[in-house]
């Protein structure tokens, strides 16, 4: 494993990214050295005036003069480590130096796929999704005015936590006792900030964890309450994630439909009733279909199905069949996840080595017959602990994108979030993004809701001192 020696530049979280796609381990950043596992190659990374160069003590070089497609320095330093290891470990990535979270940023500023291939070495066939995908934002960015201002609501409870979770959220069943006082200081939370701010959403997401979770007399006086602050004089798009059956009755889904709820994801992530088992998720297929039928005879307009590719356990026939039955249901959206590798979830030293094939074989096989169904990409994000570098894709037959989901990823729109974990989001005119973290801790949150949205009020606000960061950071 190598270190890697930084000369003239402190481009510390770029080198970070790539030692870690390729090692799968953090690294120990020094002053001016990073390192991963014990060091047997040095590799040094220099920026001076005749431009960037990054070399091996064993002669390995490579130098640009001037960066290719005038990119910034931060990323020509990822594009050079990433050559340099490509050729040292014979490993290369589908996303080339891309580590990001979002690639059609990128995407959009290279305008070809030939471009992202030739500066940032990614595939053909990852190019081409990133352009196909940021042609999809673009179709929703079209219908958005930059003031639009977009609310996420956390409900960060579940039945159970699931075998590859690493979220903040608790297990309801073992903390049944904050349900009721965890509905009640969102409430307040949001009440306390529309007493100081005006809130006109464009948009709302409600999210978790598992925002049906709550019991049927809780789950109607929270929703009844919440929704009726926001959209009394007109139409907004408002998703709720159903995402787990057991939680999911007919009284529930009516009480979303009546109170104007358009769109809601429901969530197998496999139609294997042995993974559903070994993930610790308290459902079958044969709830799901319940519920994916009780929620269509009700009517909603857009139904979203999520699918994780590379569960263990599962080869390529199981995740054909999932893909295939609920292409037979036709849902409006469906998103597919390459699964995480998170530190903290049961599963995490549990994968097998040949995990990443198999999960690159399922992401390819979802790209090409979502593709062939009429669905095509609209949104697109990745995660650092993706086993091999696989993405999360959204996809929707068109018209029926989600707003909050572009506006989300793409940082040109206020996200205003409530609840605990919840992360809000400003976009001033020059582009400069700011985020305002909500307390994680439910209960620290029950008591610190007024708290919250006054913090929220203020970040919100016009601020001629500057340097809010430092005031609103917990």
């Amino acid at each position: 494993m190598p270190s890697v020696i930084l000369i003239g530049h402190s481009f510390t979280y770029p080198i970070s990214d790539v030692l870690h796609l390729f090692y799968s381990a953090t690294p120990i950043v020094g002053e001016s050295c990073i390192t991963v596992g014990d060091p047997s190659v040095r590799i040094y990374s220099q920026l001076s005036d005749a431009g960037i160069s990054t070399w091996t003590d064993g002669g390995l070089r490579y130098t640009e003069t001037s960066f290719p497609g005038n990119l910034p320095p931060n990323r020509e330093v990822k594009r050079q480590l990433y050559a340099i290891l490509n050729v040292l470990t014979g490993r290369e990535y589908p996303w080339g130096s891309l580590t990001g979270i979002r690639p059609t940023q990128v995407a959009r500023e290279c305008l070809t796929e030939e471009n992202l291939i030739s500066q940032y070495f990614v595939s053909p066939k990852k190019a081409h999704l990133a352009v196909e995908a940021t042609k999809g934002e673009d179709r929703v960015f079209s219908r958005l005015l930059p003031e639009d201002l977009f609310l996420y609501v956390g409900i960060p409870f579940c039945p159970s936590r699931c075998a590859y979770c690493s979220f903040i959220s608790e297990d309801a069943g073992n903390r049944s006792d904050l349900l009721s006082a965890y509905a009640d200081a969102v409430l307040t939370e949001i009440r306390t900030y529309r007493e100081i701010s005006c809130i006109k959403p464009r948009a709302i997401y409600v999210g978790g964890g598992t925002p049906t979770v709550f019991p049927d007399e809780l789950f109607v006086r929270f929703y009844e309450d919440l929704f009726r602050e926001f959209y009394k004089d007109r139409e907004i798009e408002i998703t709720v994630e159903a995402g787990r059956p057991d939680t999911i009755t007919p009284r529930k889904l009516r009480l979303l439909k009546d109170l104007g709820v358009r769109r809601i994801c429901l969530n197998p992530q496999t139609l294997s009733d042995v993974t559903l088992k070994n993930l610790s998720r308290k459902h079958t297929a044969d709830d799901f279909y319940r519920a994916y039928a009780c929620a269509k005879e009700i009517g909603f307009e857009v139904i979203n199905t999520d699918l994780i590719a590379g569960l263990p356990g599962e080869d390529i026939g199981t995740f054909e069949h999932t893909l295939e039955t609920i292409l037979q249901l036709a849902p409006q959206n469906i998103t597919v996840h390459a699964l995480s590798l998170k530190r903290k979830a049961k599963y995490a030293a549990e994968i097998p080595d040949s995990f990443g094939a198999s999960a690159e074989a399922m992401i390819e096989f979802s790209h090409r017959r979502l593709k062939e169904s009429g669905y095509l990409p609209y949104y697109l994000y990745r995660q650092k602990s993706t086993a091999e570098g696989q993405e999360n894709t959204g996809y929707a037959k068109p018209g029926t994108e989600c707003e909050y989901n572009v506006a989300m990823m793409g940082d040109r729109h206020n996200i205003l979030s409530f609840g605990a974990g919840s992360m809000s989001k400003r976009i001033f005119a020059n582009g400069r993004l700011e985020r305002c973290q909500t307390v994680r801790n439910p209960e620290e949150y029950i008591a610190r809701a007024v708290e919250m949205a006054r913090r929220k009020a203020e970040f919100f606000a016009d601020d001629p001192v500057g340097n809010r960061e430092e005031r609103i950071k917990e």
